[in-house]
């Protein structure tokens, strides 16, 4: 019997892009992407979003679509832990490549175990 398994050094799905070394992304909308949740995702709110994009309808962004993000400093970026979410998994959802550095920084900021263990429900802090 074979049994097909997933790598665990994967790409993120989502395409983030720095612009000029500033605290400004261009990200590029996925299939059940919103304003919102990318909003949650990078701390910032649907009105900038629709200003900064010149988003005529805010209820509609389209996959393959790229919306630029002014991240905000001041506010720690969170995440609650859904069903099968792992580390890794979470990593390819706010940083370029999910690596052991990057699992290392979320496992710091929440004093994880070394074994990276997390719970559904669990609100981490993503550094």
């Amino acid at each position: 019997t074979q049994y097909l398994t997933k790598p665990v050094w994967e790409e993120p799905k989502q395409e983030v892009k720095p612009v000029n070394n500033s605290n400004e992304v261009v990200y590029t909308v996925v299939a059940n992407d919103t304003l919102i949740s990318i909003a949650k995702r990078y701390n910032t709110t649907v009105d900038s979003l629709v200003k900064l994009n010149n988003i005529a309808n805010s209820n509609l962004i389209i996959v393959g679509q790229k919306i630029k993000i002014k991240e905000s400093t001041s506010v720690q970026r969170k995440y609650t832990v859904k069903p099968g979410d792992t580390v890794s998994a979470i990593c390819s959802l706010f940083y370029k490549r999910s690596t052991k550095t990057e699992w290392d920084k979320i496992k710091n900021a929440n004093n994880l175990n070394s074994s990276y263990l997390i719970k559904t429900g669990q609100t981490l802090i993503i550094p």
